[in-house]
């Protein structure tokens, strides 16, 4: 049964990305490569215990990531948004 009047609804939802399975799995964040190439590096110098250079690729990676932020989040906060004003209908021909 349909609903006698409009109502408008809000869904809110994570998105999650496919696990990387294999090495030829696709990363599907655009320019993604430095902050992974950066902490990939940080893990690789940790693990053969060059402290100070996984500190510094650490910094590199989260210099990284706060430029992918920048570039495509932050831009998209400041677009104008207008709501459609109430009693608004959209008209729907049928041919």
């Amino acid at each position: 049964m349909g609903a006698t009047q409009e109502i408008t609804v809000r869904i809110r939802y994570e998105k999650q990305l496919p696990a990387l399975v294999l090495g030829t799995d696709p990363v599907q964040i655009r320019y993604a490569a430095d902050p992974l190439a950066h902490t990939v590096a940080a893990m690789a110098a940790r693990s053969r215990g060059a402290r100070a250079l996984a500190e510094d690729m650490s910094l590199a990676a989260q210099a990284s990531i706060d430029k992918l932020i920048e570039r495509h989040v932050r831009p998209e906060q400041f677009k104008g948004r207008r709501r459609k004003p109430y009693g608004y209908r959209r008209s729907v021909i049928y041919l």
